[in-house]
């Protein structure tokens, strides 16, 4: 992980002890490789990079991906 990330997920780890949260420098196909990451996970956050009005909302192709084959509640923000 990059030192900004590392610093990122110490910030929230002291505001949030409660909540668990790791980082992972993965690679292959976004979607596939992402899923098979959340695999026993309690929760997936994903970051949409476009802004989009609700009544046009869709998901991208990775976004998409993950909501048909993750194994666990994703939450696509």
């Amino acid at each position: 992980l990059t030192d900004r990330v590392r610093g990122l997920l110490s910030v929230h780890a002291a505001t949030h002890p409660g909540v668990r949260a790791s980082g992972q420098v993965l690679s292959g196909p976004p979607g596939a490789t992402l899923a098979a990451a959340a695999s026993g996970s309690e929760l997936l956050v994903l970051g949409a990079r476009e802004h989009r009005d609700v009544d046009t909302l869709t998901a991208g192709t990775t976004s998409h991906a993950i909501v048909h084959h993750a194994t666990c509640p994703v939450v696509v923000v």
